[in-house]
């Protein structure tokens, strides 16, 4: 009779166990030094190994011969409790089976002695769905249960269980497993079920159990179908995931604002699959890898990448400041919080998103504002750039010019210090040099004292800039140790004929 994987390869040993040595160490321990406690609380998310150490532990209190705080497995108690026929074993559902008369036959039932092995095992699965009322009838007997039972409670919402349940229980809490540790069980048990499992394609699935390996194995068993070696493409294509090559593309396209090619990329994805989250969850993914590019130096202990895919993530990284990773992250993550509510033009709302993710000038957003500076403090084109489009090179080369061309325009026609109505403005200055946001702007800026009020005086651009970052409170707070006097702050815009050129020369770009 054929059996599932998961089940056929459940550990029937501690040792056996992946990814929770924490756990299975202090056990061991535990019952070397006869220090077992009359009830446990294993805590963890679905698939990481709570019901497996606890038929470990079930086995191991009423071994016969246990070795170095492992169940021999050979003794007659411990092929009962594997064969499922110990019945001092018991196993409940607490899913199914959660009132209160279901409790109340336990506690009926553990007063008397184990019928063959040394202790009653009462192993209760997803004990959170317990009625209040049921709890309450536990709670004496988990308390001071006799010598001869043990009580091992499993659940995957610890924030359901009452304090006073908790408070009589060891707990033990159940960590996802890594990526790396499913993906070397699963190429093991691979090897031993003949299939062909490349070390990506394991990779794929570890990444998609997302640290259950119950799941891995379910999904491991759902491609032993496709013939010959089973790749990553052959996974994601089995399990409909993006393509990853695709959704590359899709990201330089949308970093190199190029509208046409992310739109073409869309129709691709939606002809492919009709659910375009999958596709925005990976380009998430993908973005955080290229934001911890950009802030961490040795970043290759944290990319979570297929292998392989590091160059790319490299190449990729250059294209955009961290500042345009940071925004248009946050536009996808709206989107995809969002996708499900959208009833009916799905496909158009993502292409909005698209145009929008290429387009930041279309945003008054701030943190728009900060991505179109970043790119023209860096040098990096703000206009669609694709490899062999030599008019787009032109003119992302002639925007590049037209900027330097401006910035010294405004260098030359700063007006000296002397010309400028303030006396405090030299101390503000050197004040306002601290504040990075305002840094760059200091010297387009004018002051003027008026009565109570500093008038700041630039130009329009800069002026909506200031207006969008909160600069007039920041301004007047630094005015508290330069001129008391002065209670408000007033941002207007210079009207002269030296702005008029610069601003003409700003709407060439």
């Amino acid at each position: 009779m054929y059996q599932a994987l998961y089940r056929k390869y459940r550990p029937t040993v501690f040792s056996d166990v992946c990814g929770q040595d924490h756990i299975t160490a202090v056990l061991k321990n535990q019952l070397e030094t006869g220090k077992v406690s009359h009830a446990y609380i294993f805590c963890g998310s679905r698939g990481t190994g709570k019901t497996t150490c606890a038929k470990i532990l079930a086995k191991a209190v009423n071994c016969e011969h246990p070795v170095g705080g492992e169940p021999c497995n050979e003794c007659d108690s411990c092929r009962a409790i594997l064969e499922e026929r110990l019945l001092d074993v018991v196993e409940m559902d607490a899913a199914s089976n959660n009132g209160v008369d279901h409790i109340r036959r336990i506690c009926d039932e553990v007063q008397f002695l184990p019928t063959e092995g040394k202790k009653r095992v009462y192993i209760i699965d997803e004990v959170h769905m317990l009625s209040g009322s049921a709890f309450n009838a536990l709670l004496k007997t988990i308390e001071e249960p006799p010598s001869h039972v043990l009580f091992i409670l499993a659940t995957t919402e610890m924030n359901d269980i009452p304090a006073t349940v908790m408070s009589r229980c060891q707990r033990f809490d159940f960590k996802r497993i890594t990526p790396q540790v499913v993906s070397q069980r699963l190429l093991w048990i691979a090897e031993r079920e003949n299939i062909n499992l490349t070390p990506e394609a394991s990779l794929v699935i570890a990444k998609l159990s997302d640290g259950a390996l119950r799941d891995a194995l379910s999904l491991l068993e759902a491609c032993q179908g496709i013939q010959g070696t089973i790749s990553a493409d052959a996974v994601a294509s089995l399990l409909g995931l993006g393509d990853r090559k695709m959704i590359f593309s899709l990201c330089r396209a949308i970093l190199r604002q190029d509208v046409f090619e992310a739109l073409s990329l869309v129709r691709d994805f939606y002809e492919k699959k009709n659910d375009f989250k999958d596709v925005i969850g990976d380009l998430i993914a993908i973005y955080r890898d290229l934001l911890v590019i950009h802030s961490v130096s040795d970043y290759k202990k944290f990319v979570e990448c297929y292998e392989g895919e590091i160059s790319v993530l490299e190449e990729i990284s250059k294209l955009a400041t961290i500042e345009t990773l940071l925004y248009q992250s946050n536009l996808m993550e709206s989107f995809y919080i969002s996708y499900d509510r959208i009833a009916t033009g799905k496909k158009a709302s993502a292409e909005i998103l698209m145009i929008r993710l290429c387009k930041d000038e279309l945003s008054t957003d701030p943190a728009a504002i900060l991505s179109r500076l970043s790119k023209l403090e860096s040098g990096k084109p703000s206009v669609p750039q694709t490899v062999g489009s030599s008019a787009r090179l032109e003119d992302s080369s002639r925007i590049s010019k037209n900027v330097s061309e401006v910035s010294s325009l405004h260098r030359e026609n700063v007006p000296i210090l002397e010309k400028r109505g303030f006396a405090g403005e030299v101390k503000l200055r050197n004040v306002l040099q601290k504040e990075a946001f305002l840094k760059p702007w200091l010297d387009q800026l004018e002051f003027e004292k008026s009565g109570s009020v500093l008038i700041v005086r630039c130009g329009s651009f800069v002026k909506g800039v200031l207006l969008s970052s909160g600069a007039e409170k920041t301004i007047l707070s630094a005015l508290g140790g330069v001129d008391p006097e002065i209670h408000s702050v007033s941002i207007e815009e210079k009207n002269n004929q030296t702005v008029g050129t610069q601003s003409s020369d700003l709407e060439d770009l």
